[in-house]
């Protein structure tokens, strides 16, 4: 029999007395069955909190409380099974929210994820590119002396401010004995060489001042992935300006070509033919980011410009003198080419007998070497009796020497040794 406490009454002071625990049947006598189960208060807890206990358990450890929470009344299970169910519909609610996103808060305080949309790029408007910068963008023809008659290539040329400078490569006006620049208008003008920096590939030359210049973007703003347009002067064929269209591979590249390390460079997979050396490269909004160049040995497929933020200082430097062939810087007044790999027809021609030296294709007149005899054919071996191999030494050899100097030539005629006294004059009173 279970017998309830009266709980309005005050806990006796000593609990009652029960018969001992049964012990189990031993084989030596029957057991005694178990006393029936008490509740009682207990003494470890607070006020009020009952335990069920079993009455006297000598020699056992106490059996543990049945309270849920130590403070408070005790947890008791829903009486109404109406209750249980909708417990267990609740928890089932929540969990479904934690596995499934659902917002069980109020509506103000729910925040509803939107799709996320990748940016997709603008497409590259080519027609519009090309208006904005086919006219400042010119066709640049030099003519070269080779062995006694002349030669001409055609690059491009960027136009970059209102007085008609243009800037291009070193490598297309290298050795030039004239230049002509064509505007997108197709009206031919001559032109006069600056500067060039042989090391950057930089050149400036002077055109008329009736030309349009580009705007000067900066470099440093393009990224990897960026789409990019070259630019290119327009072709004898009447198609208008050349352009070719990529996105940009690598930044700060370097080449190196003909023993010249060229650094600086953007490479894109835009294809740049070479008509359009010289030419420029621009970025999404039409600003010149890059001066396209066309390198030998470059990986097929793949197109350079030199970066505009390392060219920017270099135009600075020409226009301040600091460089080679500028119209300042002294002038022999002779166009040379090695004899090295001259045609057999060419060395008969002008009766070479020496295997070294520079071949003299052209004398400007009026100038000092004209005045002092050298002619077309003559093998220039030596300046200041210093060894000339090729057309290169020539070169390095005045260009170490100031306007006014003299200097002694040393060349061979049809096989007779000759010498001549040579006053150096300035590149622009030669006009070369």
């Amino acid at each position: 029999m279970v017998v309830e406490p009266d709980l309005t009454a005050a806990p006796p002071a000593h609990p009652p007395a029960h018969p001992p625990l049964a012990t189990p049947d031993d084989g030596v006598g029957p057991g005694r069955p178990l006393s029936p189960p008490t509740y009682g208060p207990d003494a470890t807890a607070g006020p009020g909190t009952f335990s069920l206990r079993s009455g006297p358990t000598a020699g056992l450890p106490p059996l543990p409380t049945t309270d849920r929470v130590a403070r408070g009344p005790a947890w008791r299970r829903p009486s109404s099974p109406w209750l249980a169910a909708g417990a267990g519909v609740l928890v089932v609610v929540v969990i479904a929210g934690a596995v499934f996103g659902l917002h069980l808060g109020p509506a103000s305080n729910r925040s509803t994820p939107r799709p996320r949309i990748a940016a997709r790029p603008v497409p590259l408007d080519v027609p519009r590119l090309r208006q904005g910068v086919a006219p400042s963008v010119v066709s640049v023809s030099v003519t070269r002396p080779v062995a006694g008659s002349t030669a001409t290539v055609t690059g491009s040329g960027v136009v970059i401010d209102g007085s008609g400078v243009i800037l291009t490569t070193a490598d297309l006006v290298a050795g030039a004995s004239g230049l002509t620049v064509t505007g997108p208008d197709g009206h031919a003008h001559a032109a006069q060489l600056l500067g060039v920096l042989p090391d950057d590939d930089v050149a400036l030359i002077q055109g008329s001042a009736d030309l349009r210049p580009a705007t000067l973007g900066r470099s440093s703003s393009v990224r990897v992935g960026d789409e990019v347009v070259a630019v290119g002067a327009a072709d004898r064929s009447g198609a208008g300006a050349s352009t070719a269209e990529g996105v940009v591979s690598a930044r700060g590249t370097a080449l190196t070509e003909a023993g010249t390390t060229v650094h600086d460079l953007i490479r894109t997979d835009a294809p740049i033919v070479a008509s359009a050396s010289g030419g420029a490269l621009v970025d999404v909004h039409g600003s010149v980011i890059g001066l396209s160049v066309v390198l030998a040995g470059a990986p097929s497929g793949s197109g350079f410009a030199l970066a505009m933020d390392a060219v920017k200082p270099l135009i600075t430097q020409i226009e301040q003198g600091q460089a080679q062939d500028t119209p300042s810087s002294p002038s022999l007044g002779v166009d040379t080419q090695d004899v090295r790999g001259l045609s057999p027809a060419v060395v008969s021609q002008y009766g070479i007998q020496t295997s070294d030296g520079a071949l003299v294709v052209r004398v400007a007149s009026p100038s000092s070497a004209a005045a002092a005899g050298l002619a077309v054919g003559d093998v220039i071996t030596a300046i200041d009796a210093q060894p000339v191999n090729g057309a290169v030494d020539v070169a390095n050899a005045v260009g170490s020497l100031q306007v006014g100097d003299q200097v002694q030539i040393t060349f061979e005629r049809k096989g007779q040794i000759l010498n001549a006294a040579v006053p150096l004059l300035s590149a622009q009173a030669t006009g070369h």
